[in-house]
């Protein structure tokens, strides 16, 4: 059984101006001015390893749960699922794979914004952490999977859009297919750059 691990944000969703309007919030609480800030690159890397960088370690978390406050009661809008993901995730359910969504955001936010628009139910599992704690990696994230869930890693894929899902797929001994779109792997020439290529590269 084959199993394909989907980032979530920049490859399966567009939420840039969702997690902009988060993000400015937690900034504009903690005093720290954005003018000078490309908010749209922070979104994608771990978020404790920017709030360290912006706030220090001291607040970091601080940020963090200020940031989950937020995220957990503000309207979901301005999301979208990326065109070429709304193409292939019928396909590859058809097709027998196990489908799976990894994302450093608790499970119950994620969960929220795959129930919205609505392709929560292509995925056997949504695994985020139960909170977002400091250090929590991506890479980690995955290798808990892997254990729990005794998983074949010459079985699965990790299909991302940043060098941050790159190497957590390397680290844990997985097959890697970077996308086209997203936020980070643009001007890699080996992404695949449609439905068509995704489901090919991964039933080979």
């Amino acid at each position: 059984m084959k199993f394909i691990l989907f980032d979530l944000e920049g490859t399966l969703i567009d939420s840039k101006k969702l997690q902009v309007k988060v993000l400015q919030k937690v900034f504009n609480h903690f005093g720290v001015d954005t003018q000078n800030i490309d908010m749209v690159s922070l979104i994608g890397p771990p978020l404790i390893i920017t709030f360290t960088k912006y706030f220090g370690q001291d607040y970091a978390q601080n940020a963090m749960d200020y940031y989950m406050q937020t995220f957990n009661n503000i309207e979901i809008n301005d999301i979208y699922v990326n065109p070429e993901i709304k193409v292939a995730l019928p396909i590859l359910k058809d097709l027998g794979f196990k489908l799976i969504t990894t994302s450093l955001q608790v499970v119950e936010i994620v969960e929220r914004e795959l129930k919205y628009l609505g392709i929560y139910d292509y995925f056997d599992f949504v695994i985020g952490d139960d909170k977002l704690r400091p250090y929590t990696s991506k890479t980690d994230l995955v290798s808990r999977l892997i254990k729990d869930k005794k998983l074949d890693t010459n079985q699965m894929f990790l299909v991302g859009d940043t060098e941050f899902d790159k190497i957590c797929a390397e680290k844990n001994g997985i097959k890697f297919v970077g996308v086209g779109w997203g936020y980070g792997l643009k001007d890699e020439k080996d992404c695949v750059k449609c439905a068509k290529e995704l489901i090919n590269k991964v039933s080979c």
